[in-house]
């Protein structure tokens, strides 16, 4: 939805960026700085053609309306992903050492069962 309302009020403002300019173009030509804005305004008009399969990430916009640098937002990604990857590790790490445990407390307890379970996971 956000996406088709950006869309459309692209394609508006391309509309009105046209007329103006026509009506710059038209009764302002001595104006260089407005011809100069004028002349910009085409030429990403132009070029808007090139660029339709962008996709811009929400949490990019958000750094950007909160003033920060958004080249920063992919350091930032790859922080948050390497916690995430070390809290996953220690979650794998921690399920492993109870795998580890619970496997030798049954063996000692129940060692009949455990080497009919080892027997069956050994085969399929």
């Amino acid at each position: 939805v956000l996406q088709c309302c950006s869309v459309a009020v692209l394609q508006c403002c391309s509309v009105a960026v046209l007329q103006c300019c026509s009506v710059v173009m038209l009764y302002f030509p001595q104006n260089t700085k407005i011809n100069d804005m004028v002349k910009g305004l085409k030429k990403l008009n132009e070029m808007k053609d090139n660029f339709q399969q962008v996709q811009v990430p929400y949490e990019v916009l958000s750094y950007i309306d909160q003033g920060r640098n958004p080249q920063l937002y992919t350091k930032d990604c790859l922080e948050r992903a390497k916690l995430k990857n070390e809290e996953v590790k220690e979650k794998i790490n921690s399920l492993q050492v109870f795998k580890d445990t619970l496997t030798t407390e049954l063996r000692g307890t129940m060692p009949a069962a455990m080497e009919e379970y080892e027997r069956s996971n050994a085969s399929g």
